[in-house]
């Protein structure tokens, strides 16, 4: 992806690598925390993985050209994701007693939205 950025130029197959980069990690993550969720919170978090499979190839145009302004745009989602992931999985093996689910999962929801409306923008 780097070389996409520097480039201007990228293949559906590296970007399609790219998407499976970030489910992999995404997953890890919420798989690390599953011994110290409960059962409905892991659940929710996994649902979450979905709206993350494809992407990337999106920000290519036909010929090959990457949309940059796209492309920061996903990567920020996704980073996004992945630091309030990274939060949450700071919180549970801390092992805090109240864990506000309800308002982490609203923050995932907004950004899984957001994420959405990006990319049907961009399959339009």
């Amino acid at each position: 992806m780097q070389r996409g950025i520097r480039t201007g130029h990228s293949s559906y197959v590296e970007m399609h690598e790219a998407n499976s980069i970030v489910i992999h990690n995404i997953k890890l993550r919420i798989n690390s925390m599953k011994p110290f969720i409960d059962k409905e919170l892991h659940e929710k978090l996994i649902s979450i993985l979905p709206a993350m499979l494809n992407g990337y190839e999106f920000t290519l145009t036909p010929n090959g050209t990457v949309k940059n302004l796209d492309l920061d745009h996903l990567l920020s989602l996704d980073s996004d994701i992945t630091m309030l992931l990274l939060s949450l999985e700071s919180v549970v093996k801390c092992r805090v007693n109240h864990i506000p689910t309800d308002e982490i999962m609203s923050f995932f929801k907004e950004l899984i939205d957001e994420r959405r409306r990006l990319l049907n923008d961009l399959r339009a």
